[in-house]
């Protein structure tokens, strides 16, 4: 699978068109390089044969000379645009294919040190463990919100399916998907996550499907595990008893008041013996 790498950041190249640009539809969406809202495109074929083409008068340079149509990238070729430079790598390198990540996206939890993967698979998000995404929050519905891809995988949607609404960059989303792009701030409750399509910095724990069950539910004993100690009282093996809090008391006062006199007892009979 062939990539674009831009400052340390790679972007796989499926089979199929590719935007790279600064508007919000562009597949490789950066805001921070003075790119155009839609700069150019790679065509990547069956056989992973990539071509890119510059769109409308934008200036975009291949290892030094300037395109004026469309142009077959090779491994290794430079491209600027914009005040970006791109590195095509065509996924030959067993290594360099290894290294990508598999997620098309990640939810950013920059305040929970988390940042979770996002796949082919849609993944929800709410109060109940079974959710892959759970926020333990009692203001936040038990399957509150959804996040699934497009068909064509390039983009991402998010849903709401609880009652007490979810929001995206501050508006609410209802039933109705809503289409995510590049650094919307979806919140939840008091959880804010952050859509991204690049990969998190190293200081983030990456979090897939697999572990989010595991990340999101609070860890509890099982019932084989639980264990408890019980102070034995009369109320324990009178089953006419009260086992209420003033009868409970009350046993215990008979119970010294019955050891007390058999103690007394046995000192009145041992001064005896010694006549």
């Amino acid at each position: 699978m062939p990539y674009l790498e831009h400052d340390g950041v790679r972007h796989e190249l499926p089979p199929g068109e590719t935007l790279v640009g600064s508007a919000g539809d562009a597949h490789w969406r950066l805001q921070t390089i003075n790119l155009a809202p839609r700069h150019f495109t790679v065509n990547v074929d069956t056989a992973g044969a990539a071509v890119l083409t510059p769109l409308q008068a934008h200036d975009v340079d291949v290892n030094g000379e300037t395109l004026t149509g469309p142009h077959v990238l090779r491994n290794n070729d430079e491209i600027i645009a914009g005040a970006g430079i791109f590195t095509f790598i065509d996924g030959a390198d067993g290594a360099a294919t290894t290294a990508t990540p598999t997620a098309l996206a990640y939810l950013i939890d920059i305040r929970g040190g988390l940042a979770y993967a996002l796949a082919d698979e849609p993944v929800t998000i709410g109060r109940d463990p079974m959710n892959q995404i759970a926020v333990r929050d009692p203001a936040v519905s038990r399957f509150h919100a959804e996040i699934r891809t497009t068909p064509d995988k390039r983009t991402f949607t998010i849903r709401s399916m609880g009652a007490a609404g979810t929001s995206v960059n501050g508006g609410l989303v209802g039933g109705n998907p809503r289409q995510l792009a590049e650094g919307d701030l979806v919140r939840i409750a008091g959880v804010t996550l952050r859509f991204t399509t690049q990969p998190p910095p190293p200081i983030l724990r990456v979090v897939t499907k697999a572990d989010m069950p595991a990340a999101g539910m609070r860890s509890r004993p099982s019932g084989a595990m639980r264990t408890t100690t019980e102070v034995p009282t009369l109320a324990n093996y009178d089953p006419g008893a009260s086992t209420s809090a003033g009868s409970g008391r009350g046993t215990w006062v008979t119970a010294a008041l019955v050891t007390t006199g058999v103690l007394l007892a046995l000192l009145i009979l041992r001064a005896l013996n010694s006549h």
